[in-house]
């Protein structure tokens, strides 16, 4: 009887090792590490950077601060740093808690000024609009002011204080009032800087002067 419990209690002091060894290696492996970083450009933090390790879907991005972390097991890791430019990627070697600060200002692009404007559409525009040739300008025109003569375009409705077509007349085009009407001649506003209106009294009889 003694011989088999001292036979069992060897076996189980065995077992009982094997367990802890096994759980050790179990935990060791399984430890994660604290990778923390503060992404930046010069000495400004940068909010709302995208930080992906890459070949992983594990992904995070940064705080109000320009703070992010991750919890990762040892190993290497290459982040991929994206701030609405060319990516950046940086290796690190993880094997305790880290903290690293990214700096973006290289990545960075300065790009010259783009200016686009346009003061006026072409036929091959792809927008509705209407084109009133000189020949139709003179055929219409007893000397009124200018949106008297665009009265009978479409969606165009306009106005005369005096009732006659001429002084201060306004134009309405679907449903804009004169202040949200853009007129140009030959390319340059004419609307007015401050009140944004277009004052038609100071262009007397000005469709005899215009091709189109």
């Amino acid at each position: 009887m003694k011989l088999f419990l001292k036979q069992n209690f060897k076996k189980v002091k065995q077992l009982v090792a094997f367990l802890i060894i096994a759980f050790s290696i179990n935990a060791k492996a399984q430890t994660l590490f604290t990778l923390s970083g503060k992404v930046v450009d010069g000495n400004q933090p940068i909010p709302g950077a995208s930080i992906l390790i890459k070949g992983t879907s594990n992904g995070t991005t940064s705080d109000l601060h320009g703070n992010f972390k991750f919890q990762l097991q040892k190993g290497n890791y290459t982040l991929v740093v994206s701030v609405i430019s060319n990516p950046k990627e940086i290796t690190v070697n993880l094997n305790k808690n880290l903290s690293i600060t990214i700096n973006m200002a290289d990545s960075f692009v300065n790009l010259e000024e783009v200016l686009v404007n346009a003061v006026r559409v072409k036929e091959s525009s792809p927008v509705t609009h209407s084109n009133i040739t000189k020949k139709e300008l003179a055929k219409r025109n007893l000397g009124q002011d200018i949106p008297i003569l665009l009265n009978y375009l479409p969606s165009v409705v306009t106005t005369s204080d005096a009732g006659a077509g001429v002084g201060y007349t306004g134009i309405r085009v679907r449903g804009s009032d004169a202040t949200r009407v853009n007129v140009t001649i030959n390319g340059i506003p004419y609307n007015d800087a401050e009140s944004q209106g277009t004052y038609w009294v100071n262009l007397p009889d000005f469709a005899s002067s215009t091709q189109s």
